[in-house]
């Protein structure tokens, strides 16, 4: 049985991984010649979720198709007795582990399209339109906030080293640590060709649910929560951002068995966007801290200031 070439340059590029494409079935896997090295214990090859060679990881769903390629071995990477490893790209014969900065110039002199998302635990992913991912592992004190940002071949910035710091880090910093290809939703766009999409900031508090409401004064625990709604109007965004607001109003027992409310307060923001959106999806939120009620309440603005503040040009 003929083990099947890898080359890391071309997957990064094109996004191609052998044969193997994603959405194959095992059955169609298998009648490639390229049975499984291992499978999750107490599974049998054919109900295993995880298929492995080496340590390189084939991911299937319930029907058992083909969903991701995965492999958190960098730099060492193996594939086995099935997967040859003709090129390395930039681990250098997996002796190398790259950082951020150094993926982000090569992707850039490749002129390759990709995606960065930072999460609020500190995992920098960038995605590529072809599928594939690459995962970075941070110092904590380098953690930048949840954000996500597209870089496009022809946007100048990415072609230069203000891309390095529109990432917020040096080139020493955030090591590869994990490679692989999945689906690729993430640049997906929903039209917004007639501008009807909205960002607003809801903001909620807590605190016990036994309380003295003339106090204005005294701490609450504040949050302010960025949420996209689609409406054709700012009036209509505006109802439907105090609608979603009110109903995450919830009440719970905290570790000192006192019951504690999440209150919605109101609304501070709302701005018109011309980004790809999902409907009510939340894609940033503000920890405004321990801060007084009489604070909080002035943080949010009424439908009227909106409407009187707030016109789209026509």
């Amino acid at each position: 049985m003929m083990a099947m070439e890898l080359n890391l340059t071309e997957f990064i590029k094109t996004g191609k991984f052998g044969f193997l494409e994603l959405g194959m079935t095992k059955n169609e896997i298998i009648n490639q010649h390229f049975p499984p090295e291992d499978w999750l214990s107490k599974k049998t090859k054919e109900n295993s979720e995880i298929w492995r060679y080496g340590n390189f990881e084939l991911h299937f769903d319930e029907s058992s198709k083909l969903l991701g390629i995965f492999n958190d071995y960098i730099p060492e990477l193996n594939g086995g007795e099935n997967i040859k490893i003709k090129d390395y790209w930039l681990l250098k014969d997996g002796n190398y582990t790259p950082s951020l900065g150094e993926i982000v110039l090569e992707l850039n002199n490749m002129e390759l399209d990709y995606s960065k998302k930072t999460e609020s635990y500190g995992t920098d992913t960038l995605v590529l339109t072809n599928g594939v991912y690459l995962m970075f592992e941070a110092p904590t004190c380098l953690r930048e906030p949840q954000s996500s940002e597209l870089y496009n071949k022809d946007t100048e910035r990415s072609r230069s080293d203000k891309d390095l710091d529109s990432l917020g880090m040096s080139a020493n910093d955030a090591k590869l640590s994990v490679i692989g290809k999945k689906e690729n939703n993430s640049i997906e766009k929903i039209s917004n060709k007639n501008e009807e999409w909205y960002i607003a900031e809801i903001i909620t508090k807590c605190e016990a649910v036994e309380k003295s409401n003339k106090k204005d004064l005294r701490r609450v625990t504040t949050w302010g929560s960025h949420n996209l709604f689609k409406a054709t109007s700012l009036s209509q965004a505006y109802d439907k951002a105090v609608k979603f607001g009110k109903n995450s109003e919830h009440s719970f027992i905290n570790g000192y068995n006192i019951k504690m409310e999440w209150l919605f307060v109101g609304i501070s923001e709302l701005l018109p966007i011309y980004e790809d959106i999902e409907d009510c999806s939340e894609i940033m939120w503000t920890d405004y801290g321990f801060i007084s009620d009489r604070k909080t309440k002035r943080m949010v603005k009424d439908k009227k200031w909106f409407l009187e503040n707030l016109k789209r040009d026509n």
